[in-house]
């Protein structure tokens, strides 16, 4: 195993690059190659060539709500954008949620991130914190998904409590 990973790098790396889809494993690979560390700085991640934080936002959201849109037991490469996501301001996340070009995908991501497992340094403060509208929003796709685990998660996290 040691010689495997001296050629290739870490096991946990080349799983990512062969469960990526489409070109995302070659590019992600020949920038591995080349720099020795896979991207995951919030600030490189493209955003339309704009630095505007909503878009920023809505761009991970959509990302994270495009894959299997499992909480668990997904492809790797599915969880990058979920670990950026972890790093931006819960109001980033809230003013992308409440901007006018949030659609139903990236309510998508945003409850796959939310409910999903140890997501937030502070997920249990982070989602106590959301304005009543949108943890009902989200509650109702979750609802509307046909995912029994997202809407046991959704239940836990964003229902109201039972008196």
């Amino acid at each position: 195993m040691a010689a495997y990973e001296a050629g290739y790098g870490p096991l946990p790396l080349i799983w990512w690059f062969t469960d990526a889809d489409g070109d995302l494993d070659v590019t992600t690979h020949e920038a591995y190659m080349a720099t020795g560390t896979v991207v995951t700085d919030w600030d490189c991640v493209p955003a339309s060539g704009d630095s505007d934080p909503v878009e920023r936002v809505l761009a991970l959201l959509d990302w994270y709500g495009s894959g299997s849109g499992r909480c668990s037991g997904y492809p790797v490469h599915e969880g990058v954008p979920g670990e950026l996501l972890g790093r931006v301001p819960i109001a980033d996340l809230i003013a992308a949620l409440a901007d006018p070009r949030a659609e139903e995908r990236h309510d998508a991501g945003a409850v796959r991130h939310l409910v999903g497992w140890k997501t937030r340094p502070r997920q249990r403060r982070d989602v106590a914190g959301l304005p009543e509208p949108l943890r009902d929003r989200l509650l109702a796709h979750a609802r509307r998904s046909g995912d029994s685990d997202k809407q046991g998660r959704a239940e836990r996290w964003l229902a109201p409590p039972r008196a």
